[in-house]
């Protein structure tokens, strides 16, 4: 019975460090996260893209923008009313979508 009551302890013992461990562990990927120093990123990681155009439709003119942490997203509009939700992935410019929203017109 004494037996298994250490190893019971050793297992215990094990299991406690292993945890402490993996708190550290996860502690510091948080704040190398945070700092945005990893050396190990992923190949597709977010670089700064320098220089840029956009290709809007045709006598279509930008009315709002706004960015999310993967896309740039614009609203855009013509003289007629027409509006489009353009979805643009800097990582990706084949990957760009286009919504046609409908309005209501009195």
């Amino acid at each position: 019975m004494e037996r298994y009551l250490g190893i019971i302890k050793i297992f215990n013992i094990v299991a406690g460090v292993l945890i402490v461990l993996g708190i550290i562990a996860l502690a510091w990927l948080m704040i190398d996260r945070s700092r945005g120093t990893s050396q190990s990123r992923a190949p597709d990681s977010r670089t700064a893209i320098e220089d840029g155009a956009i290709a809007l439709p045709a006598g279509f003119t930008i009315k709002e923008m706004a960015a999310t942490g993967e896309f740039l997203f614009l609203l855009v509009s013509n003289a007629d009313g027409d509006v489009l939700l353009l979805r643009l992935d800097p990582r990706d410019p084949a990957a760009t979508a286009s919504f046609v929203i409908e309005t209501a017109r009195p």
